[in-house]
């Protein structure tokens, strides 16, 4: 074997060295050697191979402390989001419930302001029964039946039970009665949905009908009908004389009408002068009407007395007339009405009204008045001015009306309420009426 010059001994895996021969470069520790070199280089060196063992550790626990550091990170994102979403579902939550507490608040009270209205309008539901007739009170004061019906014969020829009624048309007989037990206004309220009109018709107190009474039929004033069985007869003497189908009946204290009124603030009316004159004479309440002629803003008290007034022209055709005017207005006055004076006015009329229709039928009705009043409006009165003859009966105590034709009035009162309005020439307007003196 060939000597080595120094005397050393090579290394493992070292040749002999020649002359002329470098010694390859040695690696750092920490330089990374492909695995394939390094386990060529560790085979018969026990110190080698521990230092990659330890090389290989280290880097082991590198790789370790960083993916623990990565899943240190991650952990910690993952609590931040589920904070957040915890906060955002326990924020939305917070909401919900506000919601549900807000809707279970209104629920609630609406249905105490159900029970409450069904209550207010379970006390004005009065249905008719037929009533008590009491024939005595439709006599005049002193005369029996016998003498009535000689004076105006006739009694029992008017009557009808074929009663016209049309499904589209809802017609309620609106009475007006005072403390005297009388009863000033007698007005049909139709509500013709055909046509999206609002129909008022007046029967004049003094017109000459046949009033069916127990003990048989008497030919006298359609007043006398309300004294003497109250509204089931007025009802019943109506329909017969004029062959329409009335739906309802609303019984209306005049009190009613003094705080509906207040609520509205007043009804807007136009005044000729002796209308003036008598709302001054007849209301003293120290702010009298200063104008003149025109159009005023009446309160309650001036209101009903210019509804009752009979005196400043045209008789009881002028009491009719004024009696519309003021429902006009104060149905005008419900056109701006707010929600709470509803309220306010639904209360105020408890006391003071009877009706047949029942609280849901009466719910139905208010829930639709918004419409209804938006409606057309227009009027009528029987007798008709082309059908009416007026004769003055001393045993009456004044004058009474008389209508010649009665087929013909009930045609004409059949086309206003269920036709396109009042037949040419029957009537005029409220405001030619009273305003000229017709």
């Amino acid at each position: 074997m060939p000597q080595n010059p120094r005397g050393r001994r090579p290394g493992p895996g070292q040749g002999p060295r020649t002359g002329g021969q470098r010694r390859p470069p040695q690696r750092h520790r920490y330089q990374q050697t492909p695995p394939s070199s390094r386990r060529e280089q560790n085979r018969g060196s026990p110190n080698k191979a521990r230092q990659d063992r330890r090389y290989a550790g280290d880097r082991y626990e590198e790789r370790r402390s960083a993916s623990h550091r990565r899943s240190g990170q991650a952990e910690r994102k993952g609590r931040t989001l589920e904070r957040k979403r915890t906060k955002k579902t326990s924020t939305g939550k917070k909401v919900v419930n506000a919601v549900i507490i807000v809707f279970c608040v209104l629920f609630i009270a609406m249905g105490g302001l159900m029970v409450w209205g069904h209550s207010a309008l379970s006390s004005m539901y009065k249905p008719l029964n037929g009533g008590d007739v009491n024939d005595s009170n439709i006599l005049p004061s002193g005369l029996t039946q016998d003498q009535v019906n000689q004076i105006l014969p006739g009694a029992g020829n008017h009557l009808t039970d074929d009663l016209f009624s049309d499904q589209e048309v809802f017609n309620v007989l609106l009475v007006g009665a005072d403390d005297d037990g009388n009863s000033d206004t007698m007005m049909l309220i139709s509500i013709d949905n055909k046509h999206q009109k609002l129909k008022m018709t007046s029967f004049m107190r003094d017109t000459v009908v046949d009033i069916p009474g127990k003990q048989g039929v008497y030919r006298y004033k359609l007043n006398a009908s309300f004294g003497a069985g109250g509204v089931p007869l007025v009802i019943e003497t109506i329909e017969r004389n004029f062959g329409i189908n009335i739906d309802k009946y609303a019984e209306v204290d005049f009190e009613c009408f003094r705080k509906v009124i207040d609520i509205l603030g007043g009804v807007k009316v136009t005044l000729t002068q002796p209308e003036v004159e008598f709302i001054n004479d007849r209301w003293k309440d120290g702010h009298p009407l200063t104008n003149g002629a025109g159009t005023y803003v009446l309160d309650s008290g001036k209101a009903l007395v210019h509804a009752r007034n009979r005196s400043s022209g045209m008789w009881d055709y002028g009491r009719t007339a004024r009696q519309r005017d003021v429902i006009r207005a104060t149905i005008e006055g419900f056109k701006n009405t707010d929600v709470v004076s509803m309220l306010k006015i639904a209360a105020s009329m408890m006391e003071y009204v009877n009706t047949d229709m029942n609280p849901q039928e009466l719910s139905q009705l208010i829930y639709k008045a918004p419409t209804y009043m938006n409606y057309e409006m227009e009027e009528f009165r029987l007798p008709t001015n082309n059908n009416l003859e007026e004769k003055t009966i001393s045993q009456f105590g004044g004058a009474v009306l008389i209508i010649p034709d009665i087929q013909q009035a009930r045609a004409d009162l059949k086309e206003f309420i269920y036709g396109e309005g009042a037949p040419e020439g029957t009537m005029p307007s409220t405001t030619d009426r009273v305003r000229n003196g017709e």
